[in-house]
């Protein structure tokens, strides 16, 4: 269901954008956020930025995942998945 041959099928043109895309989200966070205001000196790494840069770890691991599942496989399953979201969408209702 899952294999490394799927992964080549990746648009690596993107890997780069997306790289950037990521540093500047991390320096826009690090100039807005500080730990505390009577530092002197501040630290690029605040909390706010270690807990992105753990989302993006999270983030390109799921992505990774996903890249390399064969979704032909997932018809058979398909009916499945279709009834576990209408429960779930019932359930928005409680």
């Amino acid at each position: 269901m899952w294999s490394f041959q799927y992964l080549t099928r990746i648009d690596f043109r993107t890997i780069p954008i997306l790289f950037v895309l990521m540093c500047i989200s991390l320096l826009v966070i690090s100039a807005t956020t500080c730990e505390t205001w009577d530092k002197i000196e501040e630290s690029f790494f605040t909390p706010s930025v270690i807990n992105q840069m753990k989302g993006y770890g999270l983030g390109i691991l799921v992505y990774l995942f996903f890249a390399g599942f064969d979704y032909q496989k997932l018809k058979k399953w398909s009916w499945c998945f279709y009834i576990i979201t209408i429960i779930l969408l019932f359930g928005l209702f409680f």
